[in-house]
């Protein structure tokens, strides 16, 4: 102990009584130090324990988990959310692209009756961009499910015997065997050009896109034919749900 709290002591108590004040003080110093102790076990270990058993509770990744925190993050989490549900193309800028793209490419084949059915095409066969490959075993591929051998047919029994469309593909896409798979999953002027011309092969002249129930019958005759599963009601609201 310091000499000068010492002389204070002296002065108090006397010089017999030192030793028994150092031993209170001391002990006085282990009480504190105990209550201080238990003060942080109760304060601060339940906050870590309901941390550790809200990890348990909710076992998700850390980029869903940052989700819980804040106003931002929830927006984020409903984002999230909902990209996840809905992977769709936005239907406005779709239209946009089908327009643009047959205007460029096929400005004799333009108009908003072919613009509207390659919209509820794309509405039934894919939601809109939301698959680019038929789910399960099918082999369709891109936003409006063109069958390998469709593709096929179209250049051996359509195309070849109409070369000024053909060059427009040759002039616009740089297609090849090796790589037509990925053009037609990823490439979407090149979808569009494809169905058009798919639906050009027939004589019968596009509905009114007034008329949503001819369209759907002329997609089921012309594109997924008696042979697909597609019915008119479930066209019709696939078109109202995933093209507006």
């Amino acid at each position: 102990m310091n000499t000068w709290l010492k002389q204070i002591l002296q002065s108090l108590v006397g010089r017999s009584n030192i030793s028994l004040v150092r031993v209170s003080l001391i002990s006085l110093f282990v009480a504190l130090s105990a209550i201080i102790s238990i003060v942080s076990f109760v304060t601060v270990e339940p906050v870590r324990v309901v941390e550790v058993k809200e990890r348990q509770k909710c076992p998700v990744t850390l980029s869903t988990h940052k989700f819980d925190r804040g106003v931002n993050s929830r927006v984020n989490s409903l984002f999230t959310l909902e990209r996840k549900y809905k992977m769709s193309i936005d239907p406005a800028q779709l239209r946009d692209l089908i327009d643009e793209t047959l205007l460029v490419m096929l400005p004799s084949m333009h108009s908003i009756e072919a613009r509207e059915l390659l919209m509820m095409t794309a509405a039934q066969e894919s939601h809109c961009g939301k698959y680019l490959q038929q789910v399960g075993c099918g082999v369709a591929l891109g936003i409006f499910q063109m069958e390998p051998a469709t593709y096929d047919d179209l250049f051996d029994n359509y195309l070849r015997y109409h070369q000024e469309l053909l060059r427009v593909l040759y002039e616009n896409f740089r297609v090849h065997e090796e790589n037509f798979k990925i053009q037609l999953k990823g490439n979407i002027p090149y979808q569009i050009v494809l169905a058009r011309l798919q639906f050009r092969r027939f004589p019968e002249k596009l509905p009114s896109a007034e008329d949503t129930n001819a369209m759907a019958c002329y997609y089921k005759k012309y594109w997924n034919t008696i042979k697909g599963k597609a019915t008119i009601a479930e066209v019709l609201f696939n078109y109202d749900k995933y093209a507006f």
